[in-house]
């Protein structure tokens, strides 16, 4: 009896290391390059570089539109505890000098990715920089600026939420604007943070072309201030100016 289970228990143990054998030798030799190429790409990871819009400027050189790169934080809310709640709404608080609750509030009533800071200088993108958690995450942004305000809107138009040409000049000539996303590959480590960046694998961003109109922003403005005027003594709905050089008709 002894000897009939000793010897099931050795053909068990065979039976065993031969599934381990099997399994290793598919792992390895079978399915390598399957489990390379997903240990690659958990390494590595593709990041998008956003081109700079280009920028919009009256006859003189003077800047209508203009765009800027910017870097928000995002926190994954699907991947919060109270532990990393805890901690990323102290940090924060630490560099912005805002209330631990504004974060905690901001993440708690989230079920996906929510932006807790936008437009972040570069002195507090240094402050962050060696600071890690799990579901924080940045992402850089262009964002589109019209130093004069409402100043011409019905000519230049505007941009929507993801930097597409609405409307006026920013839409008719999107395809000058816009320019060409790049490219860079990053390496990271078990924790998910940048630790080098493939300069040789990197495609620059092309950014977008200026844009040189003919109006005058001096003249535009007079015009403008001159038709709300009317309007406003006249209690008109609506009036249209038009600009003209008397001497060549341009």
């Amino acid at each position: 009896m002894n000897k009939s289970r000793a010897i099931l228990v050795f053909f068990s143990m065979c039976i065993f290391l031969s599934m381990i054998i099997a399994g290793l030798f598919r792992i390895q030799v079978t399915d390598h390059e399957k489990y390379k190429y997903l240990a690659e790409r958990q390494q590595y990871k593709t990041e998008t570089i956003i081109p700079v819009r280009g920028t919009v400027m009256d006859r003189n050189g003077d800047i209508l539109a203009y765009s800027k790169k910017s870097v928000s934080y995002f926190v994954d809310a699907r991947m919060m505890n109270e532990d990393r709640i805890n901690r990323i709404a102290k940090k924060f608080a630490e560099v912005f000098k805002k209330r631990e609750s504004y974060y905690k509030s901001l993440i708690i009533r989230s079920k996906k990715n929510v932006k807790v800071e936008s437009d972040v200088s570069d002195e507090n993108i240094a402050l962050l920089k060696s600071f890690v958690a799990e579901g924080l995450f940045s992402v850089e942004e262009s964002k589109r600026f019209y130093p004069y305000g409402e100043f011409a809107s019905h000519l230049l138009g505007y941009v929507d939420t993801e930097g597409k040409g609405k409307e006026g000049i920013e839409n008719r000539y999107e395809s000058y604007l816009k320019g060409a996303e790049g490219k860079r590959i990053l390496e990271r480590d078990v924790l998910g943070r940048t630790v080098s960046v493939m300069d040789n694998l990197t495609q620059p961003a092309k950014n977008g072309s200026a844009i040189v109109l003919t109006i005058n922003r001096t003249y535009q403005s007079a015009l403008e201030e001159s038709l709300a005027k009317g309007l406003e003594q006249f209690g008109g709905k609506s009036a249209i100016g038009i600009l003209m050089d008397p001497n060549s008709g341009e």
